[in-house]
């Protein structure tokens, strides 16, 4: 028997800095917008091709990372929807302008788990770094809190 071989991309959504991935975004929404991308582009049958180890893994507005695992014959095509994807509706009604970029694509589990503890890390550091404004409700404390949070949540993704 033959065992199935998956690639994970890690991806980067930016987004305009008028819109804020927070709350308003959820990966749900981002799944759904990348299987709508998928049909659009290249049709039920190849939605049909590639839904078969499409996975959402991870996904956080605040660090704007995401973790998608795809067949390994299928990853030009979810590069290509990912890529062309513009907007993402969310399921309460909004939409938010956005650029998917992704950074690393590999065959392990263990590469982009280290991408995204590393990009993680290097965000809440550059936050933590900066005077916070008056009226923020971060603070440095919770700013670690989260920071560890997203961490041990990286930490925890399985195939």
């Amino acid at each position: 028997m033959v065992r199935a071989k998956n690639r994970y991309l890690v991806v980067v959504v930016d987004h305009q800095r008028s819109d804020r991935l927070e709350g308003k975004v959820t990966s749900n929404d981002v799944f759904q917008t990348l299987r709508r991308g998928l049909e659009v582009y290249f049709g039920v049958v190849g939605l049909g091709q590639t839904q078969r180890a499409l996975a959402l893994k991870y996904f956080d507005p605040g660090t704007r990372l995401a973790l998608i695992r795809c067949a390994r014959d299928e990853v030009a095509r979810v590069r290509a929807a990912l890529t062309l994807t513009s907007k993402i509706s969310s399921a309460n009604g909004g939409s938010v302008r956005v650029r998917m970029r992704v950074v690393l694509s590999s065959g392990t589990l263990k590469t982009p788990k280290q991408e995204l503890y590393k990009r993680t890390k290097a965000s809440f550091s550059s936050r933590s770094g900066s005077r916070p404004r008056i009226g923020s409700p971060l603070t440095k404390t919770s700013l670690e809190e989260t920071a560890r949070a997203c961490l041990k949540t990286i930490t925890a993704i399985e195939p």
